[in-house]
């Protein structure tokens, strides 16, 4: 990459790709564009005119874990109206597990420094504000808690909904995150956020975002089962860095 930015300083730009672009469009099978040019010049406003699908919005995360929170709700804010079903803003791989030191690729795998809690954390966020679920990991060593974390069908779901609407942010605060984003079938899916890694939190649920006071159905979408009588009102309780995603049906 050092010697493309080297060569061509114009690689940013939609005109530097457009001839990917055209060449891939030829080919006579489906092919997704992924443009990585980490955000400069605003990807976002000109690549869906050249048929891009993907775009990155910026650096990379590598190990610099703790920024997964800012460029999610970054995508869920400024850059909400630019991702849609065939056209998606691409925060960067999931960094879950473990992987290499990018700078030294020869070195041994080191474990992505998350607790459990934030690696739910991390794919709820990618889930609901219709990220690609792009994975990066060293295939040799990866768990079985892993691939669960990324196979749970309501989690890949909610990601894969064909209104491909990024949910909205209800509520943030250095402790707190709430986003509710509307799905296809007339539910919603509502993730509350704990961000203090110390304290447990109690979050109230607020009547707008189950679409009314008592949902008929509620689902817990991590672990795949009703919770009953949860109603506008009622508080769920976050473990520290928690994470709750509610599938709510009207």
């Amino acid at each position: 990459m050092k010697k493309l930015k080297q060569e061509n300083p114009n690689f940013r730009t939609a005109d530097f790709w457009k001839p990917m672009a055209d060449y891939l469009h030829a080919q006579d099978r489906d092919i997704q564009f992924n443009l990585c040019q980490y955000g400069g010049d605003q990807p976002w406003t000109w690549a869906p005119g050249l048929g891009i699908q993907s775009w990155r919005i910026g650096g990379d995360l590598n190990h610099k874990v703790t920024t997964y929170f800012e460029q999610a709700l970054r995508i869920a804010t400024d850059l909400r109206d630019y991702s849609k079903p065939g056209q998606w803003n691409d925060p960067d791989f999931m960094y879950i597990h473990k992987i290499r030191d990018f700078r030294k690729m020869t070195n041994a795998t080191v474990e992505i420094p998350l607790d459990t809690n934030q690696r739910y954390q991390y794919v709820t966020l990618w889930s609901v504000i219709c990220a690609p679920f792009f994975f990066s990991c060293d295939m040799d060593v990866i768990d079985e808690f892993t691939i669960r974390l990324l196979g749970n069908a309501d989690v890949v779901g909610i990601n894969q909904d064909e209104l491909g609407l990024v949910a909205k942010v209800e509520r943030k605060s250095d402790s707190e995150v709430v986003m509710v984003k509307p799905l296809a079938d007339g539910s919603r899916a509502v993730a509350l956020f704990n961000r203090n890694p110390t304290n447990e939190m109690d979050v109230k649920l607020e009547s707008a975002w189950l679409g009314g006071n008592s949902p008929s159905r509620i689902t817990d979408a991590w672990r795949q089962k009703a919770v009953p009588k949860l109603k506008a009102g009622d508080t769920v309780r976050l473990s520290p860095n928690g994470v709750a995603l509610l599938i709510v049906k009207k």
